[in-house]
C-alpha cells in the first residue's frame, strides 16, 4: 500500500518530468545527422560518393549551425540543399546549404567546398525558401525545423554528372 506522502512525491515527480519533456520538445537545441550516398537518391543511383551532414539545431535561437562534408564523387559539386520529403520521395529546397558559378543560389549561399572539406555554415530564418506545393512559405523557420525533427527532410548533393542529385541523406 503507497502512503499519501509517497503518492504525492510521484505526483510532483511526474509533473516536473512532464513539463521537462514538454521544455524539451519545444525549441532546445539537438543534434541532427545524415549519411549521404547514391542509394539513397530517388530514383537510386549505384554512383560513387559518400557524405555527412551534421545540424545543431537551436530552435529557441533561430538557427541551424550546419557542417557538410562529401567525398568521392567523380564530378564537380554544383550545388547542395536541405528537402522537404521523407524516404524515397523527392521534395523541394527548404534551405540551399551551398552553390557554384555553374548553378548559383540565392544571395549569401557560401560556395561549395572542395571534396575532403567540410563546410560549416548557419541557416537562419531567412534563408528558409518557399515551397508553394508543399505548404512552406519563405522564413518558415519553426516548420522546417519541425521537418527536420520530424523525419520529414533530406539533404541532397548535385554534382555536374547527376543534376537532379548525386548522394543523399534522411535528416534525423
Amino acid at each position: 500500500m503507497i502512503g499519501t506522502r509517497t503518492k504525492a512525491a510521484l505526483a510532483g515527480a511526474l509533473i516536473l518530468l512532464a513539463a521537462s519533456a514538454a521544455t524539451a520538445g519545444a525549441g532546445a537545441g539537438g543534434v541532427e545527422r545524415a549519411s549521404l550516398n547514391g542509394f539513397a537518391e530517388v530514383p537510386t543511383l549505384a554512383a560513387a560518393g559518400t557524405g555527412t551532414f551534421r545540424a545543431d539545431v537551436n530552435a529557441a535561437a533561430d538557427r541551424i549551425n550546419y557542417t557538410l562534408r562529401f567525398n568521392g564523387l567523380g564530378s564537380p559539386v554544383q550545388q547542395a540543399h536541405i528537402h522537404l520529403g521523407r524516404t524515397g520521395t523527392a521534395g523541394g529546397i527548404s534551405a540551399w546549404l551551398c552553390d557554384s558559378a555553374a548553378a548559383p543560389g540565392p544571395a549569401g549561399t557560401p560556395a561549395c567546398p572542395a571534396p575532403g572539406t567540410a563546410l560549416t555554415q548557419v541557416i537562419r530564418p531567412a534563408e528558409v525558401q518557399a515551397i508553394a506545393a508543399q505548404g512552406l512559405q519563405g522564413g518558415q523557420f519553426n516548420r522546417l525545423v519541425r521537418a527536420i525533427r520530424a523525419g520529414a527532410t533530406y539533404v541532397n548533393v548535385h554534382t555536374a554528372a547527376f543534376g537532379s542529385g548525386q548522394i543523399r541523406g534522411q535528416i534525423g
